[in-house]
C-alpha cells in the first residue's frame, strides 16, 4: 500500500479493495513501526539526530546573502528570524536538514491548507492493526531511518537543499499540490513523473541522496521481504514513492518472479497494491 504522509488518514477507508486486503492479512509492515518513534529514548535519538557538531554554526554554512534569505523565509513562516533569541534556541545549532523538515512542514501548514500534517496514513493504518490483534513490524530501524534523513548526506550538501528550500518556495509548493492530486486520484504513473520532475541545477537531488532516501532502501527492504511474506499474509505500507519507477518496490518485486496485482481502484491507475 502506498501512503502520502500529507494525506488525510481517513482516505485508506475509501480505496475499494482496502478493508478485504486489510482483513486477509495476520500482519502489517511499515518503513518503520510508527509507535516507537514516539518513546522517549527514540525522540532523543532524532533530537541529537538534527543537532550540528559542536564546532560547526549554521554561520560557518552559510553566506550572508543566503543568511539574509533564510532569515526572510524564516520571518515569513514563523513571525520572527533566525536571530531571535528563541528562534535562536530552537534552530541555531540544528543541521540544515533538520531545519528543512521543520520548514517544510510549516510551509505546507501555511499555505496548502489541502495538505494534512497530522497523524500519517503509515501511523493510521499501524493503528489499526493493533487494534485488531494484528503483528506490526518495520522493514527498517528508527536509527536507519535518522541515519538517511539526517546523518548520511554531508552537512554542506543539506545546506544547499535548505536554501533550494528557501529560493524554491512557489515551486516546491505547486510540486506538493500536484502530489497531492495524484495521490487521491491514485495515479502511479503522475506520482513517477512528479518525483522525477527537475529544476535542472544543482538543487535536483543527485544520485547518491535518491540512494540514501529511495533506492537503497527499497533494495534493503525487499532483502526481508520476501520471507515476511512466507511467514504470513503481509499488509506493506510505505511511501508511494517506494512503489514506482525501475528501482521501486513493484518492480522489484516483479524483477524477483512475483506476480503484482492491483486492488480496485477508484480509477484506472490506482496506487494501492
Amino acid at each position: 500500500m502506498g501512503t502520502f504522509h500529507l494525506a488525510q488518514p481517513s482516505f485508506a477507508d475509501s480505496i475499494p479493495g482496502y478493508h478485504r486486503a486489510f482483513d486477509m492479512v495476520g500482519q502489517v509492515y511499515g518503513e518503520v513501526v510508527t509507535a516507537d518513534a514516539k518513546k522517549a529514548e527514540n525522540i532523543k535519538k532524532m533530537t541529537d539526530a538534527m543537532m550540528l557538531p559542536d564546532s560547526m554554526s549554521l554561520e560557518n554554512l552559510f553566506t550572508d546573502s543566503e543568511m539574509q534569505r533564510l532569515n526572510a523565509f524564516s520571518k515569513e513562516l514563523m513571525g520572527a528570524d533566525l536571530t531571535h533569541p528563541m528562534m535562536k534556541e530552537s534552530f541555531g545549532k540544528m543541521k540544515p536538514s533538520g531545519i528543512s523538515t521543520a520548514f517544510t512542514v510549516l510551509l505546507y501548514q501555511k499555505f496548502l491548507p489541502e495538505a494534512f500534517t497530522g497523524e500519517g496514513i503509515d501511523e493510521y493504518v499501524q493503528n489499526q492493526a493493533i487494534k485488531h490483534g494484528k503483528m506490526v513490524g518495520g522493514l527498517e530501524t528508527i536509527d536507519d531511518q535518522l541515519d538517511a534523513l539526517f546523518n548520511l548526506t554531508p552537512i554542506e550538501r543539506q545546506a544547499k537543499s535548505l536554501i533550494c528550500i528557501v529560493d524554491n518556495k512557489e515551486y516546491n509548493l505547486s510540486l506538493t499540490k500536484q502530489i497531492i492530486e495524484a495521490y487521491y486520484a491514485q495515479d502511479l504513473e503522475k506520482i513517477e513523473k512528479l518525483t522525477e520532475m527537475k529544476l535542472g541545477d544543482d538543487c535536483d537531488a543527485t544520485d547518491e541522496e535518491n540512494e540514501i532516501l529511495v533506492t537503497g532502501r527499497n533494495k534493503a527492504w525487499m532483502i526481508k521481504i520476501p520471507s515476511l511474506m512466507a511467514e504470513k499474509p503481509t499488509m506493506f505500507v510505505v511511501g508511494a514513492a517506494h512503489l514506482v519507477g525501475e528501482e521501486g518496490l513493484i518492480s522489484l518485486l516483479r524483477n524477483a518472479g512475483y506476480t503484482v496485482t492491483p486492488v480496485a481502484g477508484l480509477v484506472s491507475k490506482p496506487i494501492s497494491f
